[in-house]
């Protein structure tokens, strides 16, 4: 299976445009998907620094959905993590550094079971700050990622949408 590392970039692009915690609902889904793009990608949240959004908070997996949905949208395969884990017998924890995450991935990578390989990874990092105002709380977040070819290890390229501020109720 030849690469296109190009429509995956391309694919990228589109998610940074879309934002991350923008509502899909109203987003219609393309009648068929770009066959050139048929690559299977497992996405992987690294939550090492203890400054980062950890995979158990309600922002970590909405920013997983809406990557691993803005992908499918785009006609790539989304290998599921956590349904590798249940298959494979893991347990996943919280607070992996990115070395743990490629070795998850590469070790998938050498079951017999197809569905359970992927050929690219796409590494996501969410950072949050928090600061309290006399009136409201102000919430800034960052996400910031990296693309990974599984079988070459070579690195694809990185992708960071704008940073967010948001009000919260003190």
């Amino acid at each position: 299976m030849k690469f296109h590392i190009k429509a995956f970039r391309h694919a990228m692009s589109a998610i940074m445009a879309f934002g991350v915690l923008t509502a899909c609902a109203s987003i219609p889904y393309p009648a068929h998907a770009q066959s050139q793009n048929n690559i299977p990608v497992i996405v992987m949240g690294e939550d090492e620094d203890p400054m980062s959004v950890g995979r158990k908070s309600d922002i970590f997996k909405r920013v997983m959905a809406e990557l691993k949905d803005s992908m499918l949208r785009h006609g790539f395969r989304i290998r599921d993590e956590e349904m590798i884990a249940v298959d494979l017998g893991w347990k996943i924890v919280e607070r992996r550094p990115k070395t743990q995450l490629v070795e998850a991935a590469k070790l998938a990578n050498q079951e017999a079971k197809a569905s359970l390989r992927s050929r690219a990874l796409a590494l996501f990092r969410i950072h949050a700050n928090k600061k309290d105002l006399s009136y409201t709380t102000k919430v800034e977040t960052r996400i910031a990622g990296e693309l990974y070819d599984l079988e070459s290890n070579e690195f694809l390229g990185s992708f960071e949408l704008p940073k967010k501020t948001y009000s919260a109720p003190q």
